[in-house]
């Protein structure tokens, strides 16, 4: 696995600044990608801010195998998820529509 997806504290810093400060260039993109691993193996990151920069990337299946580890792990972001920007590009697909009614936001 690429990221550490336990519970704890200390994903929130990490979500908002991931997808803030995305650099635009592949290279870049990938550095970050590599940071967040060399992270994960000494403090938590968020499976949802990983799923975050994968939807930046436009890497649906990353995005959703992450956001399904959030889901897992009852990640407390996934509660921003039906109105999270970084989403419109799934946001009409069948796949995230069933991911917000399991998590409770779509009746």
């Amino acid at each position: 696995m690429l990221i550490h997806s336990n519970t704890g504290s200390g994903g929130a810093a990490a979500d908002g600044l991931g997808v803030a400060a995305m650099p635009t260039s592949s290279r870049a993109q990938t550095e970050v990608i590599r940071e967040l691993q060399a992270i994960s193996g000494k403090r938590y990151v968020s499976p949802y801010g990983v799923a975050q920069i994968y939807s930046t990337l436009n890497d649906k299946e990353q995005t959703y195998k992450w956001l399904e580890t959030a889901y897992r792990d009852r990640a407390v972001w996934m509660s921003y998820l039906a109105v999270d920007p970084v989403f419109d590009s799934i946001r009409s697909e069948a796949r995230f529509r069933d991911l917000l009614r399991r998590v409770g936001l779509l009746a």
